[in-house]
């Protein structure tokens, strides 16, 4: 519902809240491909009960809301957004440790931090996700993974699905729970979460060499550094790979001659055709219209229709 975060609001929730309160804060600031409207509210609390509590409020007064992470998945609108958005970015929430032999990492913990404290404590297993922006909860939330490059191995993809142990979850009441993973329906960059927040999650990981582990983070990154765009302001994959093709979204974009295309500052990357980047001041109905040829182009070539992997929040995606 349309709302306006008025004094009063304001005011409730400086009585309890420990956290950043603040208003009109533009998505663009939050989102990798730096586009985004400004929104009514953002929050950023300091614990789970901080968290908590402001879930139960918003819930109270009507106030639709939604979790952000590091926002390198997200296209955001450039219209105001009338929402809350809650970003779970305090110390608490980049919380990191090992305990009866498992990894712990919360919602907030940069894939970079996670992958580094595996490499400093000798285990194996996560050092596919080297080179990915984003956060653990993102992670977790979008099934994050790559293309198999570990050496001599037989699989074709590695998916953060594959080392998850379980997860604590706030449902949209906050309520708290914990999931095992045989519980958690995984599918391909995707999760059964959208009705609940991700606070963290423990992993398993196995010993290793050091100097293993430092082989297998450089192959990611440097795969990572020759095909993707890094330093351009973009929102990774733009789409899912189609099941039943033996090609990727981006080599089907590749064959049909899309590599470069513009319309205004939004362009499809020379180096990754699954990626779109920003020029400058590319807006979102121009990234939109662009994932929109895209998609009519790749169908109408080669009967493919290409679903978006990057999250899409405009109206009707707000929930």
């Amino acid at each position: 519902m349309e709302i306006t975060i008025d004094n009063q609001i304001q005011e409730k929730l400086q009585r309890f809240f420990k956290g950043q309160i603040r208003l009109n804060e533009s998505l663009s600031s939050h989102t990798y491909i730096k586009i985004g409207g400004p929104v009514d509210l953002f929050l950023n609390p300091i614990d789970i009960d901080d968290l908590k509590k402001v879930v139960q409020f918003l819930n109270k007064e009507n106030i639709s809301w939604i979790i952000i992470g590091k926002g390198s998945n997200v296209l955001a609108a450039d219209h105001r957004h009338s929402i809350a958005v809650i970003e779970l970015n305090s110390d608490f929430f980049k919380s990191l440790f090992i305990k009866n032999n498992f990894v712990y990492a919360a919602a907030g913990v940069n894939l970079a931090s996670f992958v580094n404290f595996n490499k400093k404590n000798g285990l194996t297993g996560s050092e596919f996700l080297a080179g990915i922006p984003g956060s653990i909860g993102g992670a977790v939330f979008m099934n994050a993974g790559s293309r198999d490059l570990y050496p001599n191995s037989l699989k074709k993809v590695c998916s953060i699905s594959e080392i998850v142990v379980k997860i604590q979850v706030m449902d949209k009441n906050g309520n708290i729970n914990i999931i095992a993973r045989k519980d958690i329906d995984f599918s391909y960059r995707t999760c059964a979460f959208n009705e609940q927040i991700i606070i963290a999650a423990w992993f398993d990981l196995k010993p290793c060499l050091g100097k293993e582990i430092n082989r297998n983070i450089n192959v990611f990154l440097n795969n990572k550094i020759k095909t993707q765009e890094l330093n351009i302001p973009n929102a990774g994959c733009i789409f899912k790979n189609p099941l039943g093709t033996k090609f990727s979204a981006g080599a089907l974009i590749d064959k049909a001659d899309l590599k470069g295309m513009a319309i205004g500052d939004a362009a499809v990357s020379s180096v990754h055709a699954n990626f779109i980047i920003n020029n400058g001041k590319a807006s979102f109905s121009q990234v939109k219209d662009l994932i929109m040829k895209i998609q009519e182009t790749v169908k109408n070539k080669y009967f493919v229709c290409l679903e978006t992997e990057v999250e899409i929040w405009d109206r009707e995606g707000l929930k």
